[in-house]
């Protein structure tokens, strides 16, 4: 049996929690969802040096949180050198081109928008599952 791996989850929206879980369950891959629902938490998780800590696979980050934005967020993250290499996902529903640029000047590893249709939605989630857990090296 293989060791499921920790995915961190950093969204506030309810229903998005809700579908991003039920397309993991879907995926069949071995994830262990931790969700935080909002930016400070996310920035404490990261400020953790202790032996609790779990290094998750990836990260899912929303930009629009509550406390600290996801901007912040993954700035905080880049700026810690043990999080360099640290696949983030950023899966929001901004197009605007400011927020993919400034997500990118900050290292993010992909910049997805949330699909509006609830199929398209469940798609995505189980594709950004599938490429981080069996194609990305």
């Amino acid at each position: 049996m293989i060791q499921p791996k920790n995915v961190l989850l950093v969204e506030d929206n309810i229903d998005d929690i809700n579908l991003i879980q039920r397309a993991v369950k879907k995926s069949q891959l071995p994830i262990n969802l931790e969700i935080l629902r909002d930016g400070e938490t996310a920035v404490n998780y990261f400020s953790k040096n202790s032996n609790e800590f779990v290094f998750p696979k990836f990260v899912i980050l929303d930009l629009n949180l509550p406390k600290i934005s996801g901007i912040e967020v993954l700035k905080f993250i880049r700026n810690e050198p043990m999080y360099k290499k640290l696949p983030i996902v950023i899966f929001s529903s901004s197009h605007e081109a400011k927020d993919i640029d400034k997500c990118y000047e900050y290292c993010a590893n992909s910049y997805i928008v949330k699909p509006i249709d609830y199929d398209k939605f469940q798609e995505t989630i189980i594709s950004i599952a599938k490429y981080w857990f069996l194609f990305n090296e």
